[in-house]
């Protein structure tokens, strides 16, 4: 999925076996996870190398809602990804989006910088939403729904989205389930 270009940019630059993760806080004797190669995984064409590259990441960056440091680097390749293609984003991808936008930690430092970075590609994401019809769209829009009610700006963002019909199949989605009349 991502040309050399987009490695060497984004991914080559990430010092990836010192990202402070749950593993390294907790168990530092063993061998960190490759997380680079869980993120490329990520977006795979194989399922079941999503899934594993999915676990490993949300099994080290945010745990149960809790983010750990790597998170601020994971979100932004991820976003950094989503922007380089948005519509081959991956239904594990955004789940892992949607924790780290949802995530919390001791200061709310980490979690700040996450919801910031997020907000960055909300039309990426509205695009998501608007252009497919399965589990990827569901997931743009719980993110959006989440940080709608985190962020003033991005009420007024997804209400201009609707007024210009970019979020059709939303609205019909809403309509189906007797959210809007």
């Amino acid at each position: 999925m991502f040309d050399s270009s987009f490695i060497e940019t984004h991914l080559d630059p990430v010092n990836w076996r010192s990202l402070e993760t749950c593993q390294t806080k907790y168990a530092p004797r063993e061998e960190p996870h490759d997380l680079r190669a869980a993120f490329l995984n990520l977006f795979s064409p194989d399922p079941a190398l999503r899934k594993a590259g999915h676990g490993k990441l949300e099994n080290n960056i945010v745990v149960q809602g809790y983010l750990y440091p790597a998170s601020n680097e994971i979100v932004s390749v991820l976003c950094a990804a989503i922007r380089f293609s948005p519509m081959q984003v991956t239904v594990e991808a955004l789940d892992l989006l949607f924790e780290l936008a949802a995530g919390q930690d001791e200061t709310d430092d980490i979690a700040a910088l996450c919801r910031k970075e997020v907000l960055s590609i909300k039309s990426h994401l509205v695009a998501i939403a608007d252009q497919n019809r399965d589990e990827t769209s569901r997931l743009a829009i719980d993110i959006l729904a989440f940080q709608f009610a985190e962020d003033s700006s991005l009420r007024e963002f997804v209400r201009k989205e609707f007024e210009t019909g970019k979020l059709a199949a939303y609205e019909a989605r809403l309509r189906e389930d007797g959210v809007l009349a």
